[in-house]
């Protein structure tokens, strides 16, 4: 193995076999650990992740959702028991919603016992493609899960219809294990198309 080191660039490239090291262990990783990657390209009623283990914290990522139910927004849930079931959740929402182009209206949501967490701010488009970008964590803090998601959508019907919202949730009745398994889902109907990637956040 051999590196380069271009100093007028600061890049360095690394050629032939093995992996670099620092102080005797392997360099690279980052803090985030690609678990898995769900790519949807027929119709699911959902997407599930379970087995989650050797990690506090997990980190998911959801982007080019589309929908078989005009209307539909994405939903997660949130289990203890690998997937057996799914609790109620605490959830608090803030955000933002646009319905013309001149209009821009609070959107704030608090509700101590709801299914899933719903992650949309509002009435969404009525078409079956919008834009969604969803980012969020959940972390088990030693028994006690709780979350927090950043989410943002558009219309793609030529209704000026945007959202843009952060959620903070945790369960209605604390656990007493840690989160092992989480589902992506629609509000109605099922999901056509999207990609869902889950990571585990090194300590």
């Amino acid at each position: 193995m051999s590196i380069t080191i271009n100093h007028q660039t600061n890049d360095l490239s690394i050629a032939g076999g093995g992996a670099p090291t620092l102080g005797g262990a392997a360099a690279g990783g980052g803090a985030f650990n690609l678990i898995s990657t769900t790519t949807i390209s027929t119709a699911v009623a959902s997407v599930e992740f379970t087995s989650l283990s050797g990690y506090e914290s997990y980190k998911f990522i959801i982007s080019g959702l589309t929908f078989a139910t005009a209307g539909a927004y994405p939903i997660a849930n949130f289990s203890t028991d690998n997937g057996s079931t799914y609790p109620l959740l605490r959830i608090l929402r803030a955000g933002f919603q646009s319905t013309t182009s001149t209009t821009v209206a609070e959107n704030y949501f608090s509700n101590d016992n709801h299914a899933s967490l719903i992650l949309t701010t509002g009435s969404t488009s009525t078409d079956l493609t919008p834009s969604y970008f969803i980012e969020g964590s959940v972390a088990n803090n030693g028994g006690n899960p709780l979350g927090f998601v950043n989410v943002s959508y558009a219309s793609q019907d030529n209704v000026f219809n945007h959202g843009l919202g952060s959620f903070m949730f945790g369960f209605t009745t604390v656990p007493s294990a840690s989160v092992n398994a989480i589902k992506f889902g629609a509000s109605s109907g099922n999901l056509t198309a999207g990609k869902i990637s889950i990571y585990g956040v090194s300590s």
